[in-house]
């Protein structure tokens, strides 16, 4: 009897009737502003429950859009473009990363963030989200954070989104 007492209120504390925003991208080094923003508690302060995939090519990635449940893609412009003529509910957003050759960015290397119209029309996850991101590309400004979230640090240059 004691032990449903202290049972049912744990149970009932950990169910939760928000979904998470699953978010795939191109690469794992994609996802190091999610990271950032995660591990620094963004987005359990915002009550925001996001969940990070990555694929290895764009192919695959278009192949692994098919599986409803993710509404956040980070990628390359070409396969962005392909997203977006093969269904009108993805949306680009902004341009969120450009890929480094040593230093310097490489101009014809975007990354951009897409978003499923299904999470468009909730505004306020929407914003976290973005929010989300931009206080990630705030934190990596600082090496120890790139170096604690990645051990070989990052061959992209991050951009706000939406700034």
């Amino acid at each position: 009897m004691w032990i449903a007492f202290f049972l049912i209120p744990a149970f009932l504390s950990g169910c939760s009737d928000k979904k998470p925003v699953y978010i795939i991208s191109s690469s794992s080094q994609l996802q190091l502003p999610f990271k950032a923003s995660e591990f620094f508690g963004f987005f359990d302060k915002n009550e925001l429950n996001i969940q990070l995939d990555s694929v290895p090519t764009g192919d695959s990635l278009v192949r692994f859009l098919n599986f409803s449940k993710y509404t956040v893609v980070i990628t390359d412009q070409e396969t962005a473009k392909k997203i977006e003529k093969l269904s009108s509910k993805w949306q680009q957003i902004c341009t969120v990363a450009l890929k480094k050759n040593k230093n310097s960015p490489i101009n014809n290397g975007k990354y951009i963030l897409l978003m499923k119209d299904s999470l468009l029309k909730k505004q306020k996850e929407a914003m976290k989200v973005i929010e989300g991101w931009n206080y990630g590309v705030d934190l990596l400004k600082d090496p120890a954070v790139v170096k604690l979230l990645s051990a070989e640090g990052s061959s992209y240059r991050f951009l706000y989104c939406g700034k």
